[in-house]
């Protein structure tokens, strides 16, 4: 028996890729993340697929320097040749930079979770800068596995930065359930919990 999903009224294709997924216990999924640094966001998966012949389940995308239309676009692209797709956002706390900045900015985490705190709208105004691109993967019937704090429990960027990884964590469920919960594209992706578990990042409780 699978877990219920949050949305009340999930996409037919999310939920596939829910039970697909939960299908899987005890194995192992490929994936790969596209590099847009590199010669082009083609450049990996091309390399896998001339060497082995095949192609990774699931392809990474990244809201990295507000690339929203490409993203969205690949992510289009990828559903329709029978692959999962992923997206997270290296980004500033302004949600609106790229990857130097995930590294160098600071957010307010003590007023960052009190409502109407100037920290609090810049996190969740930050956050709605994806939803209409959210939207039309759900209008286009592209289910997407949605990660935007990925990594949260390290202390390389802003989000897991402060001493306080365990209590972003918990945090970021609360965020992500605001964002999902208050918006119809809540339909079309599944939130992910993406950690590394690491000894010496001190934790507070």
């Amino acid at each position: 028996m699978f877990r219920p999903l949050c949305a009340e009224n999930p996409l037919p294709a999310a939920r596939r890729v829910y039970e697909y997924l939960q299908s899987l216990s005890g194995k192992c999924l490929t994936g790969q993340m596209e590099s847009q640094w590199c010669r082009s966001t083609e450049h990996e998966i091309s390399y896998l697929t001339d060497v082995t012949g095949r192609q990774p389940a699931i392809r990474g995308l990244d809201f990295m320097d507000n690339d929203y239309l490409g993203v969205t676009q690949r992510a289009k692209d990828w559903w329709a040749r029978g692959g999962i797709p992923t997206i997270c956002w290296h980004t500033g706390a302004d949600f609106f930079s790229g990857y130097p900045e995930c590294r160098e900015s600071e957010l307010d985490w003590a007023s960052a979770f009190v409502d109407g705190a100037k920290a609090n709208r810049r996190l969740l105004d930050g956050l709605d800068h994806a939803v209409p691109y959210l939207k039309r993967l759900q209008s286009d019937g592209v289910p997407i596995l949605w990660r935007p704090f990925h990594e949260m429990d390290g202390g390389w960027f802003w989000w897991g930065r402060g001493g306080a990884w365990l209590r972003s964590f918990c945090a970021k469920h609360t965020i992500d359930h605001k964002l999902t919960m208050n918006d119809s594209s809540k339909e079309s992706f599944c939130v992910q919990a993406n950690t590394l578990v690491c000894s010496w990042i001190k934790t507070e409780i």
